[in-house]
């Protein structure tokens, strides 16, 4: 890019639009504590926007207008703003930030397509600023972290920046089709893409996102057989990849299965698997760390060993009534005297006061007893019990009730750990199933309105039994949050971009564009990403050079 390219019009613009989009990893960050609102990705929107706005003052007189498939994809885009502006207003609690989001990416889309029509050798900078921007958000979670989160999700599944595994695998899913496709029709610099998708395989795959690996093979398959000539090359190159894909996955699924529980779950998981009695020896609540070791010393004895401090054991007690007492009572004894020992009772999920104590133990057993009356129903009440220092117990006659009711006698017999990895696959995959079954029921109860914007996840709080659990299906939860309207305007959109890839030679860069799109669309069955900016750019980015006018660039460029 030269000087002289900078200050033709929108040459400026395109240039900071694509920093713009190598940025996208960092587009959530703060850019002041001063000045809360500000972010590197609305730094650079501001930027764009004026920088776009000058260059259209420019060229006035001589701006042609947008293309039918551009109008109706800003149409699509528009619309599903204003609904879920609509819904925020009568539904929506607490989901601005998810709305500012999606704005972010609506005007980013925008501004690609003008800048896409008015200088058409953007489109290569622009596509590969877009897809390495998702890859430098993979080289933050595999190698240097990153800032402001933690660099590893959940057990040993890598999330980055991302901060959850299947979003960076969905991220890295639309780059890579990006990456092969300008590999196979950029021979003078295949190298480079090349290493650039193999850089972001590598987190993808340590990832384990289902949703990503499907994700990148539909689209990689969709970019390759574009990239064909003649409609029975490509059909044929279609289903030949389809047919590749699907053999190797069903071959290495089963040691992908075991590698990802074990990833999900650590080394040590049936150590932290709760006993089928319901104890729970895993951090979690007001335990801070874990696992500690249980066992029965004696018949009635329950034994906690706690190696690291902080560890200990929790038990689930059901639903406990708002503004009503209960007591939880046992002894305890120590191995040694001395021994710090909390106990406490909540809500496990809300967290909804918590009442705690500690004591100092002896070896001789001690009698204990602590009160707790929830301000809110308590549907996941819990009792803890820890040792902040480490050390090693005995607890036995634990009882739990409402006061004056009697206490309930609570388990201390150990019954042994279930089939961990089977259990965790099952309920992992009982969770996503039930909540597809709850979008639609929402769906068919609300046709028209829907639940409301960014509300999926309070509805299935309360009519599931996994707690706040999304949908993992973005047209699902588009459909149950904002009806029909909202489902209509997707539909629209999804169609518009259909029709236009259509006519895209196999020459053409948007043919990489189109890849990228495919893998959106498989990835967006498994996740919900559409108004986060940081992962979803370089999608929106393929939208709006797909829907751009035809122009194919020469092997220069």
């Amino acid at each position: 890019m030269t000087l002289t390219s900078l200050r033709a019009p929108f040459g400026l613009s395109g240039a900071i639009l694509a920093l713009a989009l190598l940025l996208a990893s960092r587009w959530e960050s703060m850019l002041s504590a001063s000045l809360p609102q500000v972010t590197v990705g609305r730094l650079c929107i501001g930027l764009v926007i004026a920088s776009v706005g000058v260059d259209l003052w420019r060229v006035r007189g001589r701006i042609t207008p947008p293309s039918r498939n551009a109008g109706l994809l800003i149409l699509g885009l528009v619309g599903e703003a204003a609904v879920i502006l609509l819904s925020i207003a009568i539904r929506g609690r607490n989901s601005e930030g998810a709305l500012a989001g999606y704005l972010e990416m609506s005007l980013i889309t925008v501004a690609v397509l003008v800048v896409a029509d008015a200088n058409p050798r953007s489109r290569l900078p622009l596509l590969a600023c877009a897809a390495a921007g998702a890859m430098v958000g993979n080289l933050d979670a595999l190698a240097f972290g990153n800032p402001l989160v933690a660099l590893r999700g959940a057990g040993d599944r890598l999330a980055g920046n991302y901060g959850n595994p299947n979003l960076l695998g969905f991220a890295g899913s639309l780059a890579i089709p990006i990456f092969v496709t300008l590999a196979i029709l950029r021979r003078r610099h295949r190298a480079v893409w090349l290493l650039a998708t193999a850089v972001t395989l590598v987190p993808l795959s340590l990832s384990y996102s289902r949703g990503a690996i499907l994700g990148t093979g539909a689209g990689v398959i969709a970019s390759v057989s574009l990239t064909q000539t003649g409609a029975r090359r490509r059909l044929r190159v279609g289903v030949v990849g389809c047919l590749l894909f699907a053999a190797l996955a069903a071959a290495a699924y089963p040691l992908y299965l075991a590698v990802r529980t074990e990833a999900d779950f650590g080394g040590d998981l049936a150590a932290r698997t709760p006993d089928r009695s319901g104890w729970d020896p895993a951090a979690q609540g007001l335990i801070g760390s874990g696992p500690s070791r249980i066992s029965n010393p004696n018949r009635g004895t329950l034994g906690v060993t706690a190696t690291k401090p902080g560890e200990g054991v929790s038990l689930p007690l059901g639903e406990a009534r708002a503004h009503r007492r209960y007591l939880l009572s046992f002894s305890a004894s120590a191995s040694l005297n001395g021994i710090e020992l909390a106990y406490a009772l909540e809500d496990n999920l809300l967290g909804d006061s918590p009442v705690t104590k500690t004591i100092l133990l002896t070896q001789t057993p001690r009698r204990l007893a602590i009160a707790w009356t929830p301000t809110g129903d308590a549907l996941h009440a819990r009792a803890y019990i820890w040792l902040p220092v480490g050390g090693n117990i005995k607890l036995d006659r634990l009882g739990f009730g409402q006061e004056g009711t009697g206490p309930k006698s609570l388990p201390t017999q150990l019954l042994g750990r279930v089939n961990t990895f089977a259990s965790s696959e099952s309920h992992f995959v009982h969770s996503r199933e039930d909540a597809a079954h709850l979008a639609i029921d929402l769906f068919a109860q609300k046709p028209l309105t829907g639940i409301g914007w960014q509300q999926f996840t309070n509805y299935s709080a309360n009519r599931l039994h996994y707690g706040p659990l999304a949908s993992h299906d973005e047209y699902l939860r588009y459909a149950a949050e904002l009806g029909l309207p909202g489902l209509l305007l997707l539909v629209l959109v999804i169609a518009t971009v259909a029709r236009a890839a259509v006519d895209i030679s196999s020459t053409d860069l948007r043919v990489a564009a189109t890849g990228c799109v495919v893998a959106g669309a498989v990835g967006l069955f498994f996740v919900n990403a559409l108004e986060a900016p940081t992962i979803c750019l370089p999608l929106f980015v393929s939208l709006a050079l797909i829907c751009a006018r035809p122009f194919v660039e020469p092997e220069s460029a």
